[in-house]
């Protein structure tokens, strides 16, 4: 998914009852990505998908709303002002807090994060060794 500020993890305290919901829209970028993709298996692999009826907005929109690589909410970057945590996975401001998980990646990609998540663990360790 394209990192889209409408896109966000939301907190509200009800009742002293902590909630959080997951907010978020498919850009048209994502609709042209499966779509790319599924051009790519039928042209390429012999894979014919009849993908008229089965893969339009709407029912893309309902076949993904449960995910297994949750991504994003606090983002890795430079500055504060566009991320929460920096390049050594430090939230930005907070000494002595580090978040490594996948919530850090400012986009998914489209296999399976864990290698890429497992870098970055080896990655703070080796900064927090030399602290």
């Amino acid at each position: 998914m394209v990192p889209s500020k409408n896109n966000r993890i939301i907190y509200k305290k009800i009742n002293k009852k902590e909630k959080f919901t997951i907010s978020y829209k498919f850009s048209s970028k994502e609709f042209q990505t499966i779509n790319f993709l599924v051009d790519i298996l039928n042209n390429n692999l012999d894979i014919n998908w009849n993908t008229e009826s089965k893969l339009t907005k709407k029912n893309i929109e309902n076949i993904l709303l449960d995910s297994s690589h949750h991504m994003g909410g606090t983002i890795m970057g430079v500055s504060k002002k566009n991320s929460f945590v920096n390049k050594n996975l430090q939230i930005h401001g907070v000494r002595n807090v580090y978040i490594c998980s996948t919530s850090v990646f400012p986009t998914s990609g489209s296999l399976n994060p864990t290698m890429t998540l497992c870098s970055l663990a080896i990655k703070l360790a080796k900064y927090l060794n030399k602290q």
